[in-house]
């Protein structure tokens, strides 16, 4: 059976239509019988008011003929009304009721059954005087006419309910299928869609707030998925890429070795091709295996306590003779402590510094500046060379990116420095950067600010 969230909500719609139906229900007919108990209890005190008169004025058996003939006078007038009194002595008996049940208590109504009739009663206690004994009077009044109105109300309030509660529900129904027009709109647009055309995008219009935001969210979905998939694509070209090369000069230099003899030294050298060739492309694995951790989510351990200077100073000086052949002196200044894998920042070090020996100016500076903030550090390094664009500044961290001026003097390099740096700066719960501006060109990173461990 097919699940119909129109028909569900109506359904729902309907429960709590009944539901308040049956609150009000309830609260009005109690509220209509306590109205008509009220109506009752005033009659009967008015009458028992009167008679509790007349007895209390009576003090001997002779006088009370005469009472009982009064209290007969008073009751022809309402025929609904009962009265009985009950005493030890029988010159003072009164009843006009056959059965007569008595209250448990004083002063206050009750509900009782005198035969097949309902009444609601009162008992009365008046004290004796000189020759009348103590005598209890109960005064009843039928229930019968309260009894029939309140059925017949209920009677019709729930034949009112019940034909209200199925035009609610017909009502529910349409207005929740109308109501749910948009987004049966909406979801025949996203079925669709199909893989091959990753441009597509919903377009229903006249859509409420609700659906709005909803179409929204779900372009954005899309857009970011077309931009991974954008991404990966690349990605891929680019790894088939930078692979292709060192695969090909490998069967390349080894089929040529192949063509004819060649001597022990000839040999040597295609074996000694093929074996940077293989180098290189475990290199480049490598790099791509420690990026797609760092894409599940792999957060940075083995944190030490550590100084960024001396890091920095260590690295410098196993980069020494890089920087000796490209003519730059180095210098850092400032310095701050905080928790990192110490051989992560390395390799993000070597990375930054290699970048910028390849690109500095010969005879120049590179600097490195450790600058500490309230949460974080930044620490960056600047060398001076041609200006990058804006552009290019945004995409510098990407994977295999490289200007068309870096292809031509990569030297062995395959686009995967910097975004190492970003991996490791992400590790840590930092961020990366690039800057140009004045000659200088300037990348670093930045790491959380951490107070000393104990």
């Amino acid at each position: 059976m097919k699940y119909s969230i129109s028909r569900h909500l109506a359904v729902r719609f309907s429960a709590a239509a009944i539901l308040v139906f049956t609150f009000v229900g309830i609260g009005l007919t109690i509220f209509l019988r306590a109205q008509l108990d009220s109506v009752l209890k005033d009659s009967l005190e008015a009458h028992a008011s009167v008679v509790r008169l007349l007895i209390s004025q009576t003090s001997t058996a002779l006088e009370w003929p005469l009472v009982k003939q009064k209290i007969d006078n008073i009751t022809p007038s309402d025929p609904n009304i009962e009265f009985f009194v009950a005493t030890p002595d029988p010159r003072f008996s009164y009843q006009t009721i056959s059965e007569h049940p008595i209250p448990t208590e004083i002063a206050r109504y009750e509900r009782v059954k005198a035969g097949k009739r309902s009444y609601l009663a009162r008992k009365y206690f008046l004290p004796g005087v000189e020759g009348r004994p103590d005598l209890v009077l109960v005064g009843y009044i039928d229930c019968h006419s309260v009894d029939r109105t309140t059925y017949s109300f209920v009677l019709a309030l729930t034949i009112i309910f019940l034909i209200a509660s199925v035009v609610i529900s017909a009502l529910g129904y349409t207005v929740t299928h109308l109501g749910l027009t948009p987004l049966k709109r909406l979801s025949d647009e996203a079925a669709a869609l199909r893989p091959n055309r990753r441009d597509q995008r919903l377009r229903a219009s006249n859509l409420p707030v609700e659906l709005l935001l909803l179409k929204s969210s779900f372009n954005g979905a899309l857009e970011r998925i077309d931009n991974a998939q954008a991404k990966l694509e690349g990605f891929n070209a680019d790894v088939a890429h930078e692979l292709r090369t060192p695969i090909a000069n490998i069967i390349g230099q080894s089929q040529v070795a192949l063509t004819r003899e060649r001597s022990q030294g000839a040999l040597l050298g295609v074996i000694q091709s093929v074996l940077e060739e293989g180098e290189r492309m475990r290199v480049i694995v490598n790099d791509m295996l420690f990026l797609a951790r760092a894409d599940q989510g792999e957060q940075a351990t083995e944190l030490t306590w550590i100084s960024i200077a001396e890091e920095v100073a260590r690295t410098i000086e196993f980069l020494d003779v890089s920087f000796e052949d490209a003519g730059v002196q180095t210098t850092v200044l400032g310095d701050a402590h905080t928790l990192a894998n110490k051989s992560l920042l390395r390799r993000a070090l070597v990375n930054l510094l290699d970048n910028a020996c390849q690109h500095a100016t010969r005879g120049t500076q590179i600097e490195v500046a450790i600058k500490p903030g309230a949460s974080s550090i930044e620490v960056s390094i600047a060398n001076q060379g041609l200006p990058i664009s804006t552009a290019v500044l945004e995409k510098l961290f990407d994977r295999f990116y490289r200007d068309e001026t870096s292809r031509t003097t990569s030297h062995g390099h395959h686009g995967l420095g910097l975004s190492i740096v970003k991996a490791i700066a992400e590790m840590h719960q930092g961020t990366v950067f690039a800057r140009s501006a004045q000659g200088w060109n300037e990348f670093g990173f930045t790491l959380p600010r951490v107070s000393q461990p104990r």
